[in-house]
């Protein structure tokens, strides 16, 4: 039985993959979350809801994967996986991007 909600879906996520940016996670600080050779499809355009998992870059360079709490102002805050149970905040000024994490492959 063919089933074309499940089509169109299919259909969907093919095409926001394709105009994702790949990223490999290549350290294990982000266990359990993602571990060492997991791939993650990450999206700069999505649109960032409460809970979306992030990954950002800071204008010097430092990588950090969380997960969305919430914009204050200028600033972006984030439960981040480098920190267990603990937020950063993070000054628009201060990212060079971020993007919402869309899809993982697990190694």
């Amino acid at each position: 039985m063919k089933n074309d909600r499940a089509t169109a879906k299919v259909v969907e996520l093919t095409s926001l993959l394709e105009t994702c940016n790949v990223m490999e996670i290549t350290a294990a600080s982000w266990s359990p979350y993602y571990n060492k050779g997991d791939m993650l499809f990450i999206h700069r355009d999505g649109v960032l809801k409460r809970r979306d998992h992030v990954a950002l870059t800071t204008r010097s360079g430092r990588q950090v994967l969380g997960i969305y709490v919430e914009r204050l102002r200028k600033q972006l805050v984030i439960q981040s996986f480098d920190r267990p149970g603990g937020t950063e905040s993070f000054e628009d000024s201060d990212l060079a991007s971020i993007s919402k994490i869309v899809a993982a492959i697990h190694h």
